[in-house]
């Protein structure tokens, strides 16, 4: 009796091991979760507040599409851009326009608004930098 021309059964069990190890390297990074915006906003507005410190000067955040952006010195118009913090697929934007990060860490008041289509989030800013989100009735 001749052989067949197929796979034997171990070939098979070799290919399939080596997807599952594939599947299991690939598929979190396809499927890992988005980043609470809550979260990034306090570690966008540390960074922020850190940074302005260790300047001595007073920076701003400007909502740019979906980066919130840094910009320094306050005092100087328009700015230079210090820093760009994607966050996500949410776009952003500042109640005032922009947000003032003091030389001394604190903040001006203000409101922070994520929007993704038709989803959206806001948070209020303290002058000690807590994130807050106004929650919807």
């Amino acid at each position: 009796m001749r052989a067949g021309r197929g796979f034997t059964f171990v070939e098979l069990l070799v290919t399939v091991a080596l997807l599952a190890v594939l599947a299991g390297l690939v598929l979190p990074r396809l499927v890992a979760p988005e980043p609470d915006a809550a979260l990034e906003l306090k570690r966008l507005l540390t960074d922020g507040a850190l940074r302005a410190q260790k300047e001595g000067e007073t920076l701003f955040l400007r909502g740019e599409g979906a980066s919130a952006v840094l910009y320094g010195p306050a005092a100087e118009g328009p700015g230079r851009e210090l820093g760009r913090y994607p966050l996500g697929r949410w776009t952003v934007a500042f109640v005032p326009e922009r947000l003032l990060i003091f030389s001394d860490g604190s903040f001006s008041p203000s409101k922070i608004v994520l929007k993704r289509g038709e989803e959206g989030r806001s948070f209020n800013v303290t002058v000690t930098g807590q994130v807050l989100e106004v929650k919807r009735p």
